[in-house]
């Protein structure tokens, strides 16, 4: 009798790991609705939001050292130096208003383009989730016409950039949405829902 209680108890044990097993692995198997290039929404906006601080700091850097060196020369274009000394302190003085205004553009560009890339990554993912239910090109193209629109209206800019800029706001998510479904469809088979009445057509012929 002990040893078949035994057995019992070392069966009961195996079976409960076996099925906890089975529970860890059924939960650490992400949700592919609302993925983009593989990623889940959280890390995706952090990621990107990230990326996109990094581009505008090094485009900012570059425009804003460039743009300094070309200040200082227009500056000191009357008056050059003549003697050696004269010439390294030029120099010197060149060297800290490069770095100066490359760091100034630096934070400024990159503080604007993460937080455009953030609008739009936040946007775009709470509309696949909330409105329409999965990774859709409708949400790229309504996050991009938003983001877009808020952007040029902060900006006040004149009609016919506001326009453009709204125009690449929407193409450029509908590009990104588009591209996001074709993967969608060939790694999931999941088919855009906003194709289906042209799939009918075809399917009823």
């Amino acid at each position: 009798m002990e040893t078949e209680k035994i057995d019992q108890t070392k069966r009961e044990i195996v079976e409960s790991s076996f099925s906890a097993g089975n529970e860890e692995t059924i939960e650490a198997v992400p949700d592919t609705r609302f993925m983009r290039i593989h990623m889940e929404p959280s890390k995706r906006i952090s990621i990107l939001t990230m990326t996109g601080v990094l581009s505008g700091a090094v485009a900012g850097g570059y425009l804003g050292g460039r743009f300094a060196s070309w200040q200082y020369l227009a500056e000191r274009s009357h008056n050059l130096p003549t003697t050696v000394s004269g010439w390294y302190y030029y120099h010197k003085w060149k060297n800290y208003r490069v770095i100066l205004g490359a760091f100034k553009k630096a934070s400024y560009y990159g503080l604007r383009i993460g937080a455009v890339v953030g609008m739009y990554e936040v946007a775009e993912a709470a509309i696949d989730r909330h409105v329409i239910g999965h990774t859709s090109a409708v949400g790229s193209v309504t996050s991009g016409f938003g983001v877009s629109l808020l952007c040029a209206s902060v900006s006040r800019l004149p009609r016919s950039s506001f326009a453009r800029l709204v125009k690449m706001g929407t193409l450029g998510g509908l590009c990104i949405g588009v591209f996001q479904d074709a993967v969608d469809w060939y790694e999931y088979n999941r088919f855009p829902f906003y194709l289906q009445p042209i799939k009918s057509l075809f399917d009823n012929k």
